[in-house]
C-alpha cells in the first residue's frame, strides 16, 4: 500500500487531515506561484462569487438535510466553462481554512482538461483506479498545491483507456464504490464532468452524485437548449442545486450594477 493510501487510512480512522504532510514526501508539488497559465481567482473579485456558490450549495444542503459532498459540474454543451467554474469553486472553498480538504476530480473522459491547467501528466488518474480496483491504492493521485493547500487534484487517467469506452468506465460499479470511499476523506468533491448534449456521462452519475451544478453560457446558450438540459438531469431524478450564468456581460458599470 502506498504512502498516500496509508496516510489517507490513517486520517479517517483519527477523524482529522493531517496526512497532507505525509503523502507531500511522495508527491512534487509545484511552486507557490504556479498553477499552469490558469488564474485562479483567489483575489479578484471573482473568488467573492465563488464563495456566495459554495454558501449557496452549503444553505441548500442544509435545506435539504443532506451532506453535499459529491458536486458535479455539467453543462449543456461544450465551450460554456464548465472547467472554469470547477476549478475556481474548488480552488476557492480549499483556500477557506475553515473548511477541510477539497478534491478536484476530473470525470470529463470525453475531453479532459484539469492537469492541463496544472501542468500534471494525465495518469494516473480516476479510470486506472476503476479498471485495476484492487491496486488502487497505487493508481489514487491526489496533488497538493502549496499555492491552496487544502486542493487536492486527481486527474483522468490513461488517455489510451479513456477513449476505448468512456460510458462503460462511467458506469463500472467500481466508479460507485470509489467515489463513495472518497467522500471519506474529503469534506466536498468537485467532479468535473463532459457536457449533456451530446453525452450522457451526467445523466448516468446522477444516481451516485449528491449534487450537480448547470453552467450556462449567458452569451451563447439558447434558453430552450438549456431548459432542455436541466429536465434531462431532472428526469434522471439529479439534485439540481442551481444554474451558473457564466460569461455573463455587463450593459452598464459594474460599480453601479452592484447597488441595483
Amino acid at each position: 500500500m502506498g504512502k498516500l493510501w496509508d496516510a489517507l487510512k490513517k486520517a479517517e480512522r483519527e477523524g482529522h487531515s493531517d496526512y497532507v504532510s505525509e503523502y507531500e514526501q511522495t508527491f512534487e508539488a509545484p511552486p507557490e506561484d504556479y498553477a499552469g497559465d490558469y488564474d485562479l481567482n483567489l483575489t479578484s473579485n471573482m473568488s467573492e462569487e465563488y464563495r456566495k456558490l459554495f454558501h449557496v450549495i452549503k444553505r441548500i444542503g442544509e435545506e435539504q438535510r443532506k451532506d453535499l459532498r459529491l458536486v458535479l459540474v455539467t453543462a449543456a454543451g461544450f465551450g460554456e466553462g464548465v472547467t472554469t467554474v470547477a476549478v475556481s469553486l474548488a480552488a476557492n472553498l480549499a483556500s477557506d481554512k475553515r473548511d477541510s480538504k477539497v478534491l478536484l476530480l476530473d470525470l470529463n473522459l470525453r475531453n479532459p482538461d484539469v492537469h492541463r491547467i496544472f501542468d500534471f501528466m494525465p495518469a494516473p488518474g480516476i479510470v486506472d483506479a476503476v479498471l485495476d480496483y484492487e491496486k488502487r491504492m497505487e493508481y489514487f493521485r491526489a496533488s497538493p498545491l502549496r499555492l491552496v493547500p487544502n486542493l487536492h487534484l486527481m486527474t483522468a487517467g490513461n488517455t489510451d483507456l479513456i477513449q476505448t469506452n468512456p460510458s462503460e468506465i462511467l458506469e463500472h460499479e467500481n466508479l460507485g464504490k470509489f467515489l463513495k470511499e472518497l467522500k471519506g476523506f474529503y469534506k466536498t468533491v468537485i467532479i468535473d464532468c463532459a457536457p449533456i448534449f451530446p453525452f450522457s456521462d451526467a445523466v448516468s452519475l446522477a444516481p451516485i452524485i449528491d449534487g450537480t451544478i448547470l453552467v450556462i453560457d449567458a452569451q451563447t446558450t439558447r434558453w430552450e437548449v438549456a431548459a432542455k438540459a436541466r429536465d434531462h438531469l431532472m428526469f434522471a431524478d439529479a439534485n439540481v442545486l442551481g444554474v451558473v450564468l457564466n460569461k455573463r456581460k455587463l450593459v452598464i458599470p459594474k460599480a453601479i450594477y452592484r447597488r441595483l
